[in-house]
């Protein structure tokens, strides 16, 4: 368990991180593993090359970032002992046996920031019945559409958080008014621990005071709030022209906590065809009816499926995932799949989008800012898209 409360200690911790250079270290380290762009970095190719490195950054790397254990007298000869006790007394380290070790979990630089998060699934380190989620690249994509809208009076929400990404980068805006809402309860020590570590501050709010009113905010940003993960197993129900799980009652907070013009911007990954983005088509759906909210779509990318899997193959894998995974890849795979079913998925693609809603009170109708992306019509991305599948590049 994190003890978030012990602040002393936690700001020793930072210090330290920051006197060995951390944040710098570990973007040596993805130059190194020819990386460069991978927030958690193959573990076998580490462990492959961690004769080559110095004995200080094998250790530092091997511990903190992959989870290994490592005996004391490791820590006694690279850590100063005031920051290997902080350590122990925050719950980042834990005694395992004879020895030591972050228990599932490690220290990322993100953003400029630092973020306990958990280690992936895919780490052999990592504990099978561990199924946390981690930092994504996405994450990046609404952080940079957050700072172009963020001013220093904004009074922030960040909601479906695991980590608080984006509270902390709304607290380094100059924001005093930050609040969050986890994604799970399961989430809340390490949102709390990852502020504390930053020298940030914001509070943790939950979704029955929102549902209650009094509780208004001017900027909304989150990550996958309109659905869960995508679930691949849908694939094999229903061939890809399922529509996404999404109700009113996902959106019933946002008009009650919105000031006039209240912005709220949602990242959203969804499935598609070549043609079609479900999700995009939901979205509209329900707010084509809502009065006073404008309501537009940036359509970021648009990967074909078996490329989002290459890109995503260190990612937490679910095994609807790791099915479709081998059928993309033209491994054995189950003998249920029916042809057309193997057809639709090679026509698969993952959209990534930033579905924006601007709450305009004042306004009787809503309307679209901005035309939803329809790459029926217009997709400057097929090509790319194309050029991907024709060549197989590998990332």
């Amino acid at each position: 368990m994190l003890k978030f409360e012990k602040i002393r200690e936690i700001s020793l911790i930072k210090h330290w991180l920051d006197d060995i250079s951390y944040k710098s270290l570990n973007q040596f380290l993805n130059t190194f593993l020819n990386q460069k762009n991978t927030i958690y970095p193959d573990f076998s190719m580490f462990m492959a090359n961690i004769a080559k490195l110095n004995p200080l950054y094998a250790f530092t790397f091997s511990v903190f970032r992959f989870g290994q254990p490592a005996d004391l007298a490791f820590f006694q000869s690279f850590i100063p002992e005031k920051v290997f006790h902080a350590l122990l007394r925050t719950g980042l380290l834990v005694k395992s046996s004879n020895n030591y070790r972050m228990p599932n979990i490690c220290i990322i630089p993100f953003e400029g920031f630092y973020f306990i998060t958990s280690l992936p699934s895919s780490y052999p380190t990592c504990s099978r019945n561990t199924l946390l989620n981690t930092i994504t690249s996405d994450t990046s994509l609404i952080a940079n559409e957050l700072k172009n809208k963020f001013n220093n009076t904004t009074n922030f929400l960040e909601i479906n958080s695991d980590y608080g990404v984006l509270s902390n980068i709304a607290c380094s805006l100059g924001s005093n008014d930050v609040s969050i809402l986890p994604s799970s309860n399961i989430y809340k020590e390490f949102i709390l621990f990852n502020l504390a570590l930053n020298a940030n501050k914001a509070k943790i709010i939950d979704k029955e005071k929102l549902r209650s009113g009094g509780v208004r905010f001017n900027l909304v940003a989150g990550i996958n709030l309109c659905s869960n993960e995508i679930d691949y197993n849908s694939f094999e129900i229903i061939n890809l022209a399922r529509e996404e799980t999404i109700t009113d009652d996902l959106f019933l907070p946002l008009p009650t906590i919105s000031n006039n013009d209240t912005l709220a911007l949602l990242f959203v990954e969804s499935l598609g065809s070549m043609h079609n983005i479900f999700l995009n088509e939901k979205i509209n759906t329900l707010f084509k009816h809502s009065s006073g909210i404008e309501v537009s779509s940036i359509v970021l990318s648009k990967m074909p499926l078996p490329l989002h899997f290459r890109n995503y193959a260190h990612s937490i894998m679910t095994e609807g995932e790791k099915r479709f995974k081998s059928i993309t890849t033209n491994q054995p795979f189950n003998s249920t799949y029916s042809e057309e079913t193997i057809k639709t998925i090679g026509n698969a693609y993952v959209y990534k989008q930033i579905v924006q809603l601007k709450f305009c009170k004042n306004e009787n109708n809503s309307y679209t800012l901005y035309p939803f992306y329809n790459p029926k019509y217009t997709d400057p991305l097929v090509g790319i898209s194309n050029f991907f599948n024709q060549n197989q590049l590998e990332l």
